[in-house]
């Protein structure tokens, strides 16, 4: 019995032993197939020993372990069979490795980016990796640097070649390539990205009320020969964007307002040589927001720098303060306050309140130089504001601006929901289309102002809706002759679809009004003190403050609906 307890002892110290003294040689490289891009070539055609450039995302894992690890790629033929590969075909190849851990340090690497040089001969060719990576005791030759490629030495060949020939079906390709004299001989064509001015793996993008608005810049690689003055890039924002950007010489956006929720921005660089024009594969940029992402209103958040706003007239800077008084022609505005409703469903409005915002918006708008027209009694039908919004349009003219306010509720049509309403005083939720008031209705007649020639228009609506053509972001700096020259028309909301406008019992008023109106009187322009305020200036203000006094309960909106001249503000004091 004594003899079975010292054998059982001396087998516990032996598993002990290999346990601390074995190496642990378990793990694993799965390239994601949908993130592998290759740059240089927009056809992926290079020349004879053109710099080629590949980069992907994958999912990597290992045991803790002390030892060296390694992950292996190789450049060969595109007809490789790679089931079974033997030490044989391994010789033949162009192979590379990448020291990913050190004893002490580890690159914790999830996106790849490989450069090598494309074969000197002609062909078809693919570049290819092996899943599972090798852990040794010592450092391979040319693998001083973490996460750099490095070509194999004979001599680092002695050390892994039982490794692959044990893992002989561990070969899988990443992406093939052509080498011919038709190729690009240029060097990779590599976009890089930066949000706040550091690498996007090293940045803190949070929702909530923020500072500082979200800066995406971006750069031609410097290892690339190509011009960078020359380059033209085109940018998205998905899932705000789903179109690309026009072709622009930008190197940078900011956004200051984005839902939460999941975002992926991605951008992408065009170089002409001659007939020839090169495109790079887009850079990428994922990220998620906990929380809506509001930002305080600054010079910072609508420009890229100090400037000071004003026009520009043959050439030569006029002062605001002059050339305003020739932008507009006339100023009108209709003011629409409901508050009194015959189904029950929609709930009645304290008369004191909205009378109060009726009278802050009207006297902000007057301080602006409008002639302004209010509808506000015990009922309002639609009949009777679909006439005032006629009145409206067929008094205007040529370089007019027309601002349309409507405090009420809003709601979607529950069989069609692309279609939304104001209730009237005489709107039935369950038969919208019959006595309420739509607004594509409103958008057909501010349509008809714009073919009148009226310069710009300006929906405020102190209702919530979705589906509008959300404004977010800013590229560059203001160009007020631009903004009030070109036709707009705009829709600023109260909150988004799912939100509620809120009445705040310390102001007795609607928080959006009574924000909309200060902005308006002139605490909207941020930017310098010119006095001349922009729409995206009121629109920063107003989501701004709105959000901050509702803790983001309540976000205001705008919508461009068509064109790009933003309407001008300059309150008289």
């Amino acid at each position: 019995m004594a003899t079975r307890r010292t054998i059982n002892k001396l087998a516990l110290i032996v598993l002990q032993v290999l346990w601390i003294y074995t190496p642990a040689y378990s793990g694993g490289l799965q390239v994601i197939e949908s993130t592998v891009q290759i740059s240089g070539s927009s056809d992926r055609r290079f020349q004879p020993n053109a710099s080629i450039s590949v980069s992907f995302k994958a999912t990597d894992y290992s045991y803790a372990s002390p030892e060296f690890k390694y992950v292996f790629f190789a450049i060969v033929p595109r007809d490789e069979v790679l089931e079974r590969v033997t030490s044989q075909q391994v010789t033949k190849w162009q192979l590379f490795h990448i020291l990913m851990r050190s004893p002490h340090k580890a690159a914790n690497q999830l996106a790849y980016k490989l450069r090598f040089s494309a074969p000197s001969d002609f062909g078809q060719f693919k570049l290819v990796y092996h899943q599972v990576p090798w852990f040794g005791m010592r450092r391979l030759e040319n693998s001083d640097k973490l996460g750099q490629l490095a070509r194999n030495s004979e001599d680092a060949y002695k050390f892994i070649r039982e490794h692959l020939e044990r893992f002989y079906w561990g070969w899988s390709e990443i992406v093939n390539f052509e080498v011919s004299s038709e190729g690009q001989g240029t060097d990779p064509f590599t976009i890089y990205l930066k949000a706040n001015g550091k690498n996007p793996a090293f940045a803190d993008v949070k929702g909530g009320l923020r500072q500082s608005p979200l800066k995406i810049s971006w750069s031609v690689g410097s290892e690339s020969k190509l011009r960078p003055d020359k380059v033209l890039y085109r940018y998205k924002l998905w899932p705000e964007e789903n179109d690309w950007s026009a072709w622009t010489s930008d190197r940078s956006i900011r956004y200051h307002f984005l839902q939460k929720g999941f975002h992926n921005f991605s951008v992408m660089g065009m170089y002409k040589r001659g007939d020839h024009t090169i495109e790079s594969q887009p850079a990428t940029f994922d990220f998620a927001l906990d929380d809506h992402m509001v930002v305080k209103p600054s010079s910072e958040v609508i420009f890229k720098g100090p400037q000071t706003k004003q026009f520009t007239v043959d050439g030569e800077d006029v002062p605001p303060s002059i050339a305003f008084d020739t932008v507009y022609a006339h100023s009108k505005a209709l003011i629409v306050g409901v508050w009194q409703f015959s189904d029950n469903r929609f709930a009645r409005f304290p008369k004191e309140k909205i009378e109060k915002d009726i009278e802050t918006v009207g006297n902000a708008l007057k301080l602006n130089n409008f002639e302004v027209t209010t509808l506000f009694r015990d009922r309002l039908s639609r009949d009777e504001i679909a006439t005032a919004l006629e009145m409206l349009v067929n008094a205007a003219s040529k370089d007019d601006r027309l601002f349309i306010y409507f405090s009420s509720h809003g709601f979607r049509d529950k069989t069609m929901p692309s279609e939304a309403y104001i209730a009237t005083s005489d709107c039935e939720m369950d038969h919208p289309s019959v006595k309420c008031l739509r607004l594509t209705d409103i958008e057909h007649q501010a349509r008809r102002a714009l073919e009148k020639q009226s310069r710009q228009v300006l929906i405020a609506a102190d209702s919530c809706f979705s589906g509008l053509g959300i404004i977010t972001k800013s590229s560059g700096p203001v160009n007020l002759a631009r903004l009030a020259s070109a036709q707009g028309l705009f829709m600023m909301t109260a909150g988004m679809a799912d939100q509620l406008a809120e009445i705040d019992p310390t102001l007795n008023m609607s928080t959006f009004t009574h924000y909309l109106a200060k902005g308006l009187r002139g605490e909207a322009s941020v930017y310098d003190k010119s006095g001349v305020i922009t729409l995206s200036e009121l629109l920063l203000y107003v989501q701004y403050n709105v959000a901050r006094t509702t803790n983001s309960r309540q976000i205001p909106m705008l919508g461009r609906v068509k064109g790009d001249g933003e309407m001008l503000f300059r309150p008289m004091h």
